[in-house]
């Protein structure tokens, strides 16, 4: 009788649980609110238990909590156990007996053993395995029946005689078989948590390939370039013949007048018989070998230019990408033929140059010899004239003789200036590694005889080399060094500094005075032919000293600029490219 009344009990306590089971199924596992909502039901499946217990005599029952809340430790842990636990107990004390002691005794013992088992069983797998778990039934149950010793009167013999054989041989399988029930449903949850995943994965997946599949259509609808998708067809002995169009886009439909409808599907002998064979053999070699091709192709049936790529995205398959280049060909043609027109016109100027420097120089001759004679006889008269009539030449008319004189030698000058800065402008540079400090050094050796009587300070940094044409930087530095002289000659001390000073691009070399300056209103003049920026009467000069400068410093690729103040003195600079100096 009480082993039919124990296994009553035990299936109560089964189907509760298979109840339990179908409510926790969609609990988040291992959340603090799982484990405690899942400690509450254990402890109500184990209190409907506790309902129908054995009673085998008055405050003493049996019943299947120890299996409840052992299970609820080995699969919920200790605070599923605990929660279970407590309801339990205090259900229990609530029932009362002289058993009631031993009874929450059970309670606890259970909790701690499936919570001890729980971390045990999740370092050593194998300990839930079906022998495991019936020892672990064995091992809950026999602590069980130890406990029940604790019970009064001497009643703790009686009940182990009664109950301690039909309790190993139940509850232990029973445990087992609960085990078993929540071991499948972790199975099965996992498994729908799998299937789950995949069919989220699967749908992403195809929302992923939807959207890709929309992107391709929308690029492929969408691109200016022709598109078209073939497969070759070869002979019975493998060579290609034909192609078939398997794809088109719009705009292979708008750049050669084909119709998708007409197309797709059919031969390339079909719709273009009298095409020449060698695109056949060309594509062919695309599609069989996989080597992509590109070139540029003219249609005269369109009329039109295009450029072409042809490559294999499948085997036997080619694609070719083309673009009308149309415009871009009449633009390449109307190039060439304005660079030829260009060219012409460039050999027609050159022509017209070697006339015009021919010219030049002939005119050059004329002045050198032509107009020097006409000179040379007026200043020759002038003096015969002096020596001849000393006596009968007043003194207004020896002063006229004088101003001829003068102005003569001054007509020569600016001859001889011309003639220059004419030749400044066609003789070819000889570029070689010029020492600018040794070059200043000769020009103050030339210029010492004109100042000795003057008391003159010279200010020379340690200047760079330059690569340049040696004879014509010479006379840069020798117009710039005489200016400076000449402009501080009203100067008591005069002080002329001669540096550098050098940036990324460029290094720049300055003579600095302190004589007569100028304003800077008028510096844009200072470097044309016949400016002056003094009247004759107080400094003499042609005008064409800085224009000269100005000529060689362009022919370096360099520059020239002034400052200066009246009264103030003056800084003359040149510079010059970083690739025509020298460290």
């Amino acid at each position: 009788m009480i082993f039919f009344e124990l296994l009553h009990n035990i299936t109560l306590l089964v189907t509760f649980n298979l109840i339990y089971l179908l409510i926790i199924r969609r609990w988040k596992p291992g959340s603090l609110l799982a484990q405690g909502l899942s400690g509450l039901l254990f402890g109500v499946v184990a209190v409907l238990g506790m309902m129908m217990p054995l009673k085998l005599m008055p405050g003493i029952i049996f019943d299947g909590r120890s299996i409840v809340i052992s299970v609820a430790g080995l699969f919920g842990g200790p605070l599923t156990a605990g929660i279970a636990a407590f309801i339990c107990g205090a259900y229990r004390l609530y029932l009362g007996g002289a058993g009631t002691w031993v009874g929450v005794s059970v309670i606890a013992e259970a909790a701690i053993v499936g919570s001890a088992y729980h971390y045990w069983s999740r370092r050593n797998p194998q300990a839930l395995r079906p022998l495991w778990l019936f020892a672990f039934g064995v091992l809950v149950h026999v602590i069980m029946l130890a406990l029940v010793i604790g019970l009064p009167g001497g009643l703790s013999r009686q009940v182990l005689s009664q109950i301690a054989l039909p309790i190993l041989l139940l509850y232990p399988p029973a445990t087992m078989l609960i085990c078993g029930l929540f071991l499948l449903q972790q199975t099965l949850q996992r498994d729908e948590d799998a299937m789950h995943r995949s069919e989220q994965q699967y749908r992403e997946a195809e929302e992923s390939l939807r959207q890709s599949e929309k992107r391709y259509r929308s690029l492929f609808n969408g691109m200016t370039e022709g598109f078209a998708l073939h497969e070759i067809v070869c002979d019975a002995a493998g060579v290609p013949c034909d192609y078939c169009f398997l794809e088109i886009n719009p705009a292979f439909e708008r750049l050669t007048g084909l119709r998708r409808e007409n197309v797709i599907g059919r031969l390339q002998t079909e719709l273009l018989p009298n095409e020449d064979p060698k695109w056949v053999e060309m594509y062919g070699r695309v599609a069989l070998t996989g080597e992509p091709c590109q070139f540029e192709n003219y249609s005269p049936v369109l009329k039109r230019h295009f450029e072409v790529f042809a490559y294999c995205p499948a085997p036997r398959q080619f694609a070719v990408i083309f673009m009308d280049i149309t415009n871009r060909k009449h633009a390449e043609h109307e190039i060439h033929r304005l660079n030829a027109e260009l060219e012409q016109r460039v050999r027609d100027r050159t022509a017209q140059l070697e006339v015009a420097n021919k010219e030049l120089e002939a005119f050059s001759y004329s002045v050198s010899h032509d107009l020097r004679a006409p000179l040379r006889h007026v200043t020759g008269f002038v003096e015969l004239l002096n020596k001849r009539a000393p006596a009968a030449l007043d003194d207004k008319s020896k002063h006229y003789l004088q101003v001829i004189s003068e102005a003569a030698q001054q007509m020569g000058q600016l001859i001889d200036d011309l003639l220059s800065f004419s030749r400044m402008g066609r003789v070819e540079l000889s570029k070689t590694t010029v020492n600018m400090g040794q070059l200043v050094q000769e020009v103050l050796a030339m210029l010492q005889q004109d100042t000795q009587e003057r008391e003159i300070t010279w200010r020379v940094d340690l200047l760079p080399e330059v690569s340049g044409d040696p004879a014509l930087l010479k006379i840069v530095l020798t117009n710039l060094m005489t200016n400076a002289l000449k402009f501080t000659r009203n100067t008591p001390q005069a002080v002329i500094e001669i540096g550098h000073r050098a940036d990324a691009n460029e290094t720049i070399f300055y003579v600095k005075d302190n004589g007569a300056g100028f304003d800077m209103k008028y510096v844009d003049k200072l470097f044309g032919l016949f400016q002056r920026l003094h009247r004759a009467e107080e400094f003499e000069g042609t005008g064409l000293g800085l224009a000269n400068i100005r000529r060689i410093i362009h022919r370096h690729g360099g520059r020239v600029w002034a400052e200066g103040a009246v009264e103030q003195g003056a800084t003359m600079y040149f510079a010059l490219p970083k690739d025509t100096t020298t460290n």
